[in-house]
């Protein structure tokens, strides 16, 4: 990787950061993680910049920065608990990939937060039926590691699976 490619991108990326729409904060966070890409400053002005506007954010930028900051393994929790305060109203709007995105995030980062996975499990018991495998597996995974006993979820999860192997 060329780093002082990454770095002129990066130092590049915070001068303009305010002008970046929700999707841009939400991609550029995503490519970090993608790349493993850990710039500090750049991570801690995506932060605050996705903060300020998180009410703008759509589903696949909730999940998706989510995601990178699991990724990443920070546990940055005014933005978690903003993600997760955001996504709760809106989780009948997220797809199979962004629900499971988030338990699998918020677990990663040994963040238990109830409300968001009693949430989730709602959302997901209207949808399971559409999980592919790794929809299956993120959220029965994320269950497990943060100790979340959800027994209509496990079951319904562990349906899924058998179904898909069958």
């Amino acid at each position: 990787m060329d780093m002082p490619l990454l770095d002129l991108i990066s130092a590049a990326a915070i001068t303009r950061l305010s002008s970046f729409n929700s999707q841009n904060l939400g991609n550029t966070a995503w490519a970090c993680s993608a790349l493993c890409v850990v710039d500090d400053p750049l991570i801690a002005a995506l932060s605050s910049e996705a903060l300020a506007r998180i009410s703008d954010y759509a589903p696949q930028g909730l999940g998706s920065t989510a995601w990178a900051y699991a990724n990443f393994g920070i546990p940055d929790e005014p933005l978690l608990n903003s993600i997760s305060s955001a996504s709760r109203p809106i989780l009948s709007d997220f797809g199979t990939q962004e629900l499971t995105n988030l338990a699998w995030s918020f677990s990663k980062l040994d963040v238990r937060d109830n409300p968001l996975m009693d949430a989730l499990s709602a959302a997901s018991s209207t949808s399971i039926s559409e999980f592919n495998s790794q929809n299956i597996s993120n959220p029965s995974w994320a269950c497990s590691v943060i100790t979340f006993r959800d027994v209509p979820l496990l079951s319904a999860l562990s349906s899924s699976a058998r179904r898909i192997m069958s």
